[in-house]
């Protein structure tokens, strides 16, 4: 919970050793990024017009009880931060960076300094770190460049060069007249993120991206910009401001800033979306998101950036939402959900998410399928894409990091978000969802696509340069193949593979490539 004076506190129900009464701790969290990912204030806003899209997380927490959810990774947090610490383990002091060259976070006082930088829009044909265009295509029309209008207020940070410091800006708007969303509005906003780093005295790095693109209404009220806050006089060390977290996020919007927070809308039907961007060459390795029938492109840009250009249909979600109307009703599985994932609460309740693309998420899945009568509560569309966290393993082929290998996605409610594993000839990769739709009559139908260079798969499976051919099965639990459309061909040096219309439990997507 976020209490008055600004500090995270997990209120954790744990059994002693002995097995007697449960007792309550109180825990300050500490690790930068899990309070970045956590601490987020009550959502101030609720839908108030039909045709926006499904956000369970604009709505509140009942006041004894909980609700669990499943994370989207396009829903986090959009801010640039920066934050040092004396150490990285999980109980040092921290405290907030006015930029990368505050002296309070210089390298003889901050053994690491880490953050989140958001990018701007290009300026000149020549920036690097930054949005070069957004363009998106309504059902059966050209592609539409969008205009740019502006970027929400909110924490910033300059670019710094000679630390290789790329700059933190704030999520960027943009209109797009002649493809409306769903809803009929024409504004969209972009959150091109990274995670940058540096120890001592070395130049920061970039570990991490993410894009998102989200249609939206904007809504006044009384929101305000997201900032990093300090201890209010608890200052370390003399000048150091102390980080306990974050003030003035919004989970129910796309972006909120002071004033005014951007409620997202779902994507009309067939729109596609191309985004181009500029990022350090040495992001790498394999990406995963929300996208149908993608299209990647790769081209050296500059000494440091590297071009991507990402063209998709978003993906349709199906979501879920477990209520729980009292805290002390919680199952000890439950409790154990809640304490792995943490959460945010208001009042005596709470919030907690799960997240979509790891493989404990699976077991999540399948402890509330006959709670929620294997029904999602709702459908969400996304566009977004970010690279994996997990590497390749062993197989050099797939662990590459130097250069993109390729891009999976899907509309699984819970997939592997990792790179595709590699075992008996085959490329595996699980999902798994609910059954049914919204209203328990029609099923949730499935969406994987992979995006592979054509030289990683023959990496994979020792071929020269002939061309590639493959199959794309879809099996359950028991070994058997289910029903789905299957599409695979090679171009411009990638090879591209599909699978459509499967339905969901838990599924595995077997790939098995080829000479043609």
């Amino acid at each position: 919970w976020l209490a008055k004076d600004g500090r995270l506190r997990l209120h954790l129900q744990q059994e002693d050793h002995q097995g007697q009464d449960l007792k309550e701790k109180e825990i300050e969290m500490k690790k930068v990024f899990a309070i970045l990912a956590a601490l987020v204030l009550v959502a101030q806003v609720q839908p108030t017009y039909a045709a926006d899209a499904y956000n369970a997380e604009a709505a509140p927490a009942p006041q004894k009880g909980g609700v669990f959810l499943i994370a989207e990774e396009g829903n986090w947090m959009p801010m640039s931060t920066l934050v040092a610490s004396e150490s990285n383990t999980q109980d040092t002091e921290q405290w907030i960076c006015d930029g990368a060259l505050d002296s309070a976070c210089s390298a003889n006082k901050a053994v690491e300094v880490r953050g989140k930088f958001l990018l701007p829009m290009c300026k000149s044909a020549t920036d690097d770190y930054c949005v070069v265009s957004l363009e998106i295509s309504a059902f059966g029309k050209d592609f539409e460049s969008a205009t740019y209008i502006r970027n929400v207020s909110g924490q910033s940070f300059p670019a710094v060069p000679s630390v290789n410091y790329p700059g933190g800006s704030t999520p960027s708007l943009w209109e797009a007249k002649n493809s409306p969303s769903a809803s009929g509005t024409t504004t969209y906003a972009v959150m091109a993120m990274g995670s940058v780093s540096r120890r001592k005295s070395s130049n920061f790095e970039m570990s991490a991206f993410s894009a998102t693109v989200v249609p939206y209404r904007e809504q006044t009220g009384s929101w305000k910009d997201p900032v990093q806050i300090d201890g209010k006089g608890q200052d370390i060390r003399g000048t150091r401001k102390r980080f306990v977290g974050v003030d003035g996020y919004d989970q129910a919007c796309a972006w909120n800033e002071q004033g005014a927070c951007g409620v997202p809308q779902d994507f009309a039907e067939g729109t596609r979306v191309r985004l181009t961007v500029r990022i350090a060459s040495t992001i790498g390795g394999w990406f995963k998101g929300r996208m149908k029938d993608p299209l990647i492109s790769v081209s050296k840009f500059s000494k440091t950036n590297n071009e991507i250009v990402v063209e998709s249909q978003p993906a349709t979600v199906a979501r879920m939402s477990y209520t729980v109307q009292d805290t002390k009703d919680l199952t000890a599985k439950e409790t154990t959900f809640f304490n792995r994932n943490g959460g945010r609460g208001s009042n005596d309740g709470f919030m907690t998410w799960a997240p979509a693309w790891q493989s404990e998420t699976f077991e999540y899945v399948d402890y509330f399928r006959p709670k929620v009568t294997d029904t999602a509560s709702g459908n969400s569309t996304f566009w977004n894409f970010s690279t994996s966290d997990v590497d390749g393993g062993a197989n050099k082929c797939l662990a590459d990091k130097s250069k993109v290998l390729g891009l999976v996605t899907t509309n699984a409610m819970v997939f592997d978000g990792g790179v595709p594993k590699f075992t008996g000839g085959f490329l595996n990769y699980k999902v798994a969802g609910l059954h049914y739709a919204p209203g328990g009559q029609e099923l949730n139908l499935g969406v994987y696509d992979m995006v592979m260079r054509s030289e990683t798969a023959r990496c994979l499976y020792g071929f020269s340069k002939a061309p590639l051919s493959a199959t794309v099965s879809v099996v359950n639990e028991k070994g058997t193949k289910t029903t789905a459309t299957t599409v695979v061909n090679e171009k411009n040096g990638w090879l591209k593979m599909a699978a459509y219309g499967f339905t969901f439990s838990k599924k595995t997507i077997k790939v098995k490539i080829s000479k043609k």
